[in-house]
């Protein structure tokens, strides 16, 4: 089974050489393995004639080194890096994939097993190009290792980023990275335990020259104002989601095709049979324009990229003349997922028939029901609106914290002395041709979940500012591939660089030595993103209370939520379209307290 690529290693010596160089200290495998993060598709049995009898074998080489415990686990899987160029051609991804203790034995042991596996392995033709790859069992985010945000009351750490974050990004400006995250790293569920932790994100990461080179260096130059701290580097080629392509989602059903379309839902341009991107919300601005609000690079192609590049300010204002003439129409839900909803549909309604042939009562009955809602869908008026107005790809310089819409400008003073950034600005208004036909709400989806307190139907129609600085801002989402997903808000900002990002380059002005940031969410749960590919557009919620607080627009490689506060958006909304937004209203900031949530 030839992927492309021949070892020659007979030796164990040889075979030696050829094993990953180690850099990651709860992963060893053979040969250099791809940096993390890794998609996982556990499935690759079927790749390998006789599988149970070479897993088998690999399971006496495991006793025979100790290595065989409750918590080890090893099976074929297809193990996907980030930089991966192929889109449907996982062969050459085919891992032997081994969960074992790391931590616990010894690393000469885990060695000599691969090394044995490996050798196993040569002589096989469907097992020779098959990788091996050990890791912790305890490794269960793509990334690896588990994250936990920085608190707003962990002085010392935010204070030592302070200190030596010029001299990271100076250093780092030689080099290509996409985005540099301040976490707390670690295998245990235990976030005191877990090392502070410098997370470099770079389409690179394979190049030797960052664990040979720039973390040493790094290192050095830190080594006295933080010693605790560790550098990590992970893969990306994007900021825009972790997976190279769209897939499917379950939050489309038949509650989909109604008038009111729901905060959260599936959203695409008409046409476009590949995009898809999440509907944030409504907005109504200054003389009773209702809106859609979602990202921008959710709207864009290459048109709108050329009617933007056109104007002055590189936005698109509300009398455009070229889009006037030939609007950008909008389609909700996404033409991928009304296709994939309708093909379960079908693949349902032709089971039901096969087994009503056969005199299933019940089943007859679901068949006449299930043709029934492929109708209604396949025949329903998708069409949500136009594109009306739009950020294009411009950034801002805007403080951290914002202080209230009303009071804000009496505190020039105060608003001086805190630390200014450069957001990248990502949004874009809907306009609806005839609410009477479909609308926009800023009503929660009818969809319950134990990851939150907010619940089904809840009404989201106020804004809000907040302070990571001096309050723990507990958040949740819902999107369209990933659903809802809480967490809380890193109390240190994520510096991006978009002129690294291989969808986006070029397009926003900032660079290595111009860098960008915005907020982010940690995952309340360490396993999992705090959002996905085609999420982006989804509104950011204060948790228990609905009030919005900002817009995301992609994530990050440990999975961190990627998001513009709300209060950054709504004055671009101003400054682009000239009208003030009047729904979502503005209320007070909140002062957030663990499990409860009051007005200040």
């Amino acid at each position: 089974m030839s992927q492309g690529r021949r070892y020659t290693s007979r030796t164990d010596e040889e075979i030696r050489k050829e094993m990953d160089p180690g850099h990651v200290p709860y992963r060893m495998g053979w040969p250099t393995l791809a940096p993390l993060p890794m998609d996982t598709d556990i499935d690759g049995r079927w790749m390998i004639p006789g599988s149970y009898q070479i897993l088998h074998d690999v399971q006496d080489i495991l006793i025979a080194h100790g290595l065989l415990r409750g918590t080890t686990a090893f099976y074929f899987a297809f193990r996907v890096p980030r930089d991966a160029t192929k889109e449907n051609d996982n062969i050459e991804h085919l891992t032997l994939f081994i969960r074992v203790d790391m931590l616990k034995h010894p690393r000469h042991e885990i060695e000599d097993a691969i090394i044995r596996i490996r050798a196993s392995f040569r002589d096989n033709s469907w097992t020779e190009d098959v990788q091996i790859e050990c890791i912790d069992y305890r490794a269960r985010h793509s990334s690896g290792m588990m994250s936990f945000p920085i608190r707003h009351d962990e002085y010392k750490i935010r204070q030592q980023w302070e200190a030596i974050s010029s001299d990271v990004m100076s250093l780092l400006g030689k080099h290509e990275w996409l985005s540099v995250e301040i976490l707390r790293r670690g295998l245990i569920d235990d976030c005191q335990g877990c090392p502070r932790t410098v997370v470099i994100t770079t389409p690179t990461a394979r190049d030797p020259k960052w664990f040979e080179i720039v973390v040493p260096s790094i290192m050095a130059e830190i080594a006295k104002e933080a010693p605790e701290f560790g550098i990590e580097i992970l893969c990306g080629r994007t900021m825009l989601g972790a997976k190279r392509r769209n897939s499917l989602t379950d939050s489309v059903n038949g509650s989909s095709y109604v008038k009111k379309a729901d905060m959260g839902s599936s959203l695409g341009m008409s046409g476009d049979e590949k995009g898809c991107s999440t509907l944030g919300g409504s907005v109504t601005l200054s003389g009773g324009i209702r809106c859609g609000l979602t990202s921008w690079h959710g709207v864009r192609d290459a048109r709108l990229d050329s009617v933007v590049s056109n104007t002055a300010n590189k936005a698109l204002g509300v009398n455009n003349k070229a889009l006037a003439k030939v609007p950008q129409p909008m389609v909700s839900p996404a033409t991928l997922d009304h296709s994939g909803y309708l093909q379960m549909l079908q693949e349902q309604i032709t089971l039901y028939h096969t087994y009503a042939a056969n005199g299933d009562v019940e089943c007859k009955m679901l068949h006449e029901k299930k043709d029934e809602e492929y109708k209604k869908c396949e025949s329903f008026d998708r069409r949500i609106g136009y594109v009306y107005a739009g950020s294009g790809r411009r950034t801002i310089e805007a403080n951290q914290c914002a202080s209230e819409p009303d009071t804000g400008r009496s505190k020039e003073k105060m608003k001086a002395l805190q630390p200014k950034f450069v957001f990248p600005l990502d949004w874009a208004l809907l306009r609806m041709d005839d609410t009477k036909k479909r609308d926009v709400t800023n009503t929660l989806p009818d969809v319950y979940s134990t990851k939150t307190k907010l619940v089904p139907q809840q009404q989201c129609r106020q804004w809000s500012t907040f302070n990571v600085n001096k309050e723990e801002v507990y958040v949740a989402k819902y999107g369209r591939t990933s659903g809802w997903t809480a967490g809380i808000v890193n109390a240190c900002m994520t510096i991006i660089n978009p002129d690294a990002d291989a969808e986006i380059s070029g397009v926003y002005s900032i660079g290595a030595k111009s860098v960008g940031a915005c907020f982010g969410v940690v995952s309340g749960d360490e396993r999992e993103d705090f959002a996905g590919f085609g999420d982006n557009g989804s509104v950011v919620l204060h948790e228990g209370s609905g009030t919005q607080l900002g817009l995301l627009f992609g994530v990050t490689s440990t999975g961190q939520g990627m998001f513009l506060p709300m209060d950054v958006v709504f004055a671009d909304i101003k400054r682009v379209t000239g009208k003030d937004v009047v729904r979502p209203s503005y209320v007070g900031k909140l002062t957030f307290i663990p499990n409860e949530a009051r007005l200040s």
